[in-house]
């Protein structure tokens, strides 16, 4: 059980009132919610992105895009050779992330929930992100 306020727990039967509670009590506030997106890549690329908490270009690849998606709509057996996407990497952003990648970032008609950043505007989409993890897939 968890205290909702003094004398009052969160329990299945009330977990409606819980939520409208916390909504009505963080109305306004973007401070504690997040937006969360993953990338699939290399072992190298996931530890420098944990580190850093920010993607990067792969040196020699300094105009592509960097591709990121919405959590499960990146099928990671449909990206080609596995050794090539050894480490998932999930990405812990702030609010207003996909607002701002629909309005700056490449778009695929039959990728749904896929986003090509520009990598001109990498470095402004790495504003946004509070954390990355990256793990063996």
């Amino acid at each position: 059980k968890l205290f909702l306020d003094a004398g009052s727990f969160v329990t299945p039967g009330n977990i409606k009132k819980v939520k409208e509670f916390a909504q009505k009590k963080n109305k306004g506030k973007k401070c504690c919610q997040k937006e969360h997106f993953e990338r699939y890549g290399s072992e190298e690329e996931a530890k420098k992105a944990a580190s850093e908490n920010k993607l990067s270009q792969k040196p020699g690849h300094y105009r592509q895009e960097k591709w990121i998606g919405e959590p499960g709509e990146i099928k990671p057996r449909n990206l080609g050779d596995r050794k090539y996407y050894t480490h998932k990497m999930d990405i812990e952003t702030k609010v207003g992330t996909k607002e701002w990648l629909e309005k700056n970032a490449t778009r695929k008609t039959n990728e749904p929930g896929r986003y090509g950043i520009p990598a001109s505007k990498l470095e402004e989409f790495n504003e946004y992100i509070m954390k990355i993890i990256g793990k063996k897939r």
